[in-house]
This record gives structure tokens, sequence and C-alpha cells, in this order.
């Protein structure tokens, strides 16, 4: 039991002391590192230009227990053309699409328009307005929790905590406020391999009450990049009436794309 209780300690003396540098490397809990984090997730979410990949897309809305009310599941190959992306739909709900459904899903050009608000720092999360992605990671009361090995790369690990927001804050600085979580950033780089938060209560604003959000998203390393491969959003909000949604995005069978 001694000797257990010895190795806990040292283990917490390394977090409290902080990670050993390497040279040109960032400390964490540093502008300089939430600089360089927010920039590298950008440069990445840029990169997926360069492959063709399969989306999946399960959209779910939800009862007062949970239970799901309706159910919704798309397949897509996505390839980058000269302004944003063919979607070509290859399955929905189990079966072949009819050429309808294929030309109106092409013509909704939903990643897209997903990619262009990613990429101009913003993230639609179905509410009355889109949340803005650098202020919500630069915004997050990080705090230094020790490292670990997240999708096979050693990362920092940061824990989120709620604070109070400053008076006037924007609808994403309170949403930062009140969220709690973890977040793993790669030691080399700083890219972002893995988020984890949710609210701590529930946030009322101006024309909705947000009862519940919880996001989790992945990135995993490939060719140099780290590209999304699942996003998952948990939400319930009032708007009127209670709107309880559940949708996952998977992106998979990534491939270089060649443009003769």
């Amino acid at each position: 039991m001694r000797r257990e209780l010895s190795v806990l300690s040292l283990a917490a003396l390394v977090v409290a002391a902080g990670p050993v540098l390497l040279a040109n490397e960032p400390a964490p809990e540093t502008p300089e590192f939430r600089e360089r984090a927010v920039t590298a997730f950008h440069a990445d979410t840029a990169a997926i230009r360069e492959f063709s990949f399969s989306r999946k897309v399960i959209r779910r809305t939800l009862d007062r227990n949970g239970g799901e009310k309706s159910l919704e599941v798309l397949n897509s190959r996505v390839t980058p053309k000269e302004v944003g992306f063919d979607e070509l739909l290859t399955d929905i709900d189990g079966r072949v699409p009819s050429e309808a459904e294929v030309r109106r899903h092409r013509e909704a050009a939903i990643f897209s328009k997903h990619h262009r608000q990613l990429t101009a720092g913003r993230v639609e999360m179905g509410l009355v307005a889109d949340l803005e992605l650098s202020v919500l990671l630069n915004t997050y009361n990080y705090e230094y929790a020790g490292e670990a090995v997240m999708h096979g790369a050693p990362c920092f690990r940061f824990l989120v905590k709620p604070f109070s927001p400053p008076e006037g804050a924007s609808r994403t600085e309170r949403v930062a406020a009140a969220s709690h979580g973890s977040f793993w950033f790669t030691r080399e780089g700083q890219h972002l391999a893995r988020m984890e938060v949710r609210l701590a209560s529930p946030l009322k604003m101006i024309g909705v009450t947000l009862k519940t959000l919880d996001l989790t998203l992945d990135r995993q390393q490939l060719d140099g990049v780290w590209l999304t491969t699942r996003a998952e959003v948990r939400s319930e909000f009032k708007l009127g009436v209670t709107i309880r949604k559940h949708n996952t995005w998977m992106y998979s069978d990534f491939e270089r794309f060649r443009r003769d």
C-alpha cells in the first residue's frame, strides 16, 4: 500500500510540475500553446480538401426519456471539386437512393456548407446562431492534467472547468464558460486529437434555453494531418417547444485526391 501511495504521489508531482518540454515546444496553459492549437485546427480542417472520403450521418430526434422519435441514416462519398465538394449519396436508411434523392443531396451540399463554416471559424450547433470555433477554443478554462496517449500520439490532456463569464459575453463565450470536460492536444504540432465537453448546467440566452449540450470530437493522423473521424452532438434546447437531438458524423476511407 505504501508503495502504491508513493507511485500516486510521484504522479501527482509530475502533473503539478508540468511536462519536460522539447526545444521550441510551447508549455501547456500558455497563450502560445492556445494560438498554435487554434492554428493547427484550422490547417487540419482545410487539409481535408486534399482527400476524398466516406461520410456517414446519423440524425436522431429524441423523446423526453431519451427514446428515438425519428431516425435517419445517410451514407455518401465526398470528393473535392474546384469549389466545394461533390457529395454522392450512396445509401439512405439502408436502401439505394432514388435519382431524385441523389440530386437533392448534391444540390443541398451540406458538407460543403459545413466545411465553409469551419474554415471561417464557425460551427453550426442547430441553435439560433452558430458558435465561433476560434473563440470557443480560446475561451475554455483549461487546466493542465498530465500526459496521455490518444489515437497513438503522445498528448497533453487538459480539463475544462466552468467559470463566470465577463459582463457582455457573447453566446459562444457563455457556452464555453458553462462547460466542463477534457481536451487532448498532441505534443508535436498541438493538433486536437479528442475533445469531450458538456454543459455543467442549463444556460439561458436570448430566445433559447440550452438545457444540455454534449460534444465529442475525434481526429486521427493521416499523412501528416489530423482529420476528423467522428463527431457527436447531443442537445436539448427550448425554442418555444423543447427539441432533443442526437447527431453523429463519421468519416472513413480517406484517399488522397488527385487533381489532373
